[in-house]
């Protein structure tokens, strides 16, 4: 369990509350944007459709919403 965890816990509450959280972008790859929240405690990835191009750079900031929370795996939306 992840509940030891204070970023995870803080994810949870967003996650309930359906409320936007500041995500950072890491890194770019033709696939998918890989994001991190929490001052990097909690990773992410947003997936790129084939043949669409990320207007996005290392460092930005974006908001997204979590759509599934999991012991293992956690997905989100941009806003």
């Amino acid at each position: 369990s992840h509940d030891y965890i204070p970023a995870f816990r803080k994810a949870i509450q967003a996650f309930k509350n359906n409320t936007p959280v500041e995500a950072v972008v890491t890194r770019i790859s033709p696939y998918a944007v890989y994001v991190d929240m929490y001052d990097g405690c909690l990773q992410s990835k947003l997936p790129l459709t084939k043949g669409q191009v990320s207007d996005l750079k290392e460092g930005d900031r974006l908001q997204v919403r979590f759509t599934y929370l999991g012991n293992t795996l956690i997905v989100i939306e941009p806003l």
